[in-house]
C-alpha cells in the first residue's frame, strides 16, 4: 500500500506509535488500518518467513533486499507449523507476529483508526479509503507468500488452532474473526 500512497519508506509503526508521534494532529488525520483472518495471517506469516527470497527479505544476498534476511528465518527455515505456534506463544518470533489489535488499538483496547478494512474485502473496502484521501483506486499484489492459496484450513490442525486461538484473542473477539 506504501507504494500506492506515494510513499517511498513505510514503517511497522502502530497507530498508537503514530498519535504519539503525531499528537493532536493525529485526530485531525483520516486513519485506515487493514487486517486480515488471523490463522489465514499466521499462515501466510510462517511461509513468507520460511522464504529464501520474497519481496522484502532474502536469505542468500542480504544486501539485495531492503530488509536483508527475515528475522525469523533462521528459527522457522526447518520448523512445522506447529512449531512455529508454539515458538509464537514462547515469545520467541519477532514484532511482525504481534496481534493486529495491538497495531490499531491505543493499550486501552479501543481501536484507534478511523476506518479498519480487511483482506477479504480488500477491493470494496480499498475504494472506500480512496476516496476518501484521493487516493488510486487500485492495489497491486507484490508481496505474495502463499502463491497457491493454500486454505488455512487445511494446514492449522487443532491444537495448532488452539494456539492460535489463545494468542489472537483479542483479534479473533474484537475483530470478529471465526475458524
Amino acid at each position: 500500500m506504501g507504494k500506492c500512497l506515494g510513499l517511498r519508506k513505510t514503517t511497522h509503526a502502530t497507530a498508537s506509535e503514530w498519535r504519539e508521534q503525531l499528537g493532536l494532529d493525529y485526530s485531525n488525520l483520516y486513519s485506515f488500518a487493514f487486517v486480515r483472518n488471523p490463522w489465514d495471517r499466521f499462515l501466510s506469516l510462517y511461509l513468507y518467513a520460511r522464504m529464501e527470497e520474497s519481496y522484502h527479505h532474502s536469505s542468500i544476498r542480504l544486501r539485495r533486499k531492503r530488509y536483508g534476511k527475515h528475522p525469523d528465518y533462521e528459527t522457522l527455515r526447518d520448523a512445522s507449523i506447529e512449531t512455529a505456534a508454539f515458538l509464537l506463544l514462547e515469545g520467541k518470533l519477532s514484532f511482525l507476529w504481534l496481534p493486529q489489535c495491538r497495531w490499531i488499538c491505543d493499550p486501552s483496547g479501543k481501536i484507534i483508526c478511523n476506518f479498519v478494512g480487511r483482506l477479504e474485502s480488500v477491493r470494496t473496502d480499498w475504494a472506500h479509503v480512496a476516496a476518501k484521501i484521493n487516493a488510486p483506486g487500485t492495489l497491486s499484489h507484490k508481496n505474495i507468500a502463499n502463491p497457491n492459496r493454500i486454505p488455512y484450513r487445511e494446514k492449522i490442525n487443532a491444537e495448532t488452532k488452539q494456539l492460535l486461538d489463545i494468542y489472537y484473542q483479542q483479534d479473533i473477539q474484537q475483530l470478529g474473526y471465526q475458524f
